[in-house]
This record gives structure tokens, sequence and C-alpha cells, in this order.
């Protein structure tokens, strides 16, 4: 949690962010040069890097994060737990899926139409 080991003060609240940076797709900080890039605000600028061999860490469903977190607060070690839970989509692998289906579907519809044109008239030919 405290990977750059600041201090923690009595009565003054921390906060500490952790990047979940293994899976597929992951987001990573933009360099150039070996230079980190940041924007107009002085903000990191982060990309979305698609790894595929990386692939099978696909990330999607219910996730549940813990925490279990002591501390010395001058007397005894003090323990603190924490949970949260969250759901990852990665809604542009959904979207471009949909997408995918849209046009197989609208093939498939084509080709059945084709298909049953084909046959009703074969069908009309050898009737009449």
């Amino acid at each position: 949690m405290n990977a750059t080991q600041g201090s923690i003060l009595p009565d003054s609240p921390r906060n500490f962010q952790v990047q979940w940076a293994d899976g597929f797709p992951v987001y990573t900080i933009k360099e150039e040069n070996g230079v980190k890039q940041q924007d107009a605000k002085g903000n990191l600028i982060r990309e979305l890097k698609w790894n595929w061999a990386d692939a099978s860490k696909l990330r999607f469903g219910k996730y549940t994060a813990k925490l279990l977190l002591v501390y010395d607060d001058g007397q005894r070690d003090v323990p603190i737990e924490g949970m949260v839970s969250f759901w990852v989509v990665p809604w542009r692998l959904v979207a471009y899926a949909l997408v995918i289906l849209i046009f197989v579907l609208i093939g498939l519809k084509s080709t059945l139409q084709s298909w049953y044109k084909k046959i009703s008239n074969f069908l009309r030919k050898t009737n009449n």
C-alpha cells in the first residue's frame, strides 16, 4: 500500500492509490524517449495497451478487493480491514463483439433469404 513509505501521522488521513497493472488490456503511463508524458494540468497521461500475449488475463466479471492493513499507533499494532466489490466490463471488446455479431446475423439472414427464394422458385418451376 505504501510503496513510497510515506509518513503516516496521527489524525491526518493519507490516501494511497494502487494500479491494477496485471491484465489485458491494461492502462500504462505514456512515455516518449523515457520521459513520462503529462497533460496541460500536470497529470500523467495514461494509454490503453493491448498486449495480445496477455489475452488470457482478460478481466471480466465481479471482483472483490480486500485490504488488511496494520499500523502502530505508538502503543500497539492497530489492524484495519476493508473490502470493496466492483464489476469489470471491457466495453470496447463487448462493443466489437456485438458489431461482429450483428454483421454475422445480417449475413446469415441475407443468405437464408437467398436460399429461400431459390428453393421457392425451384419448387414453383417443378410444380408447373
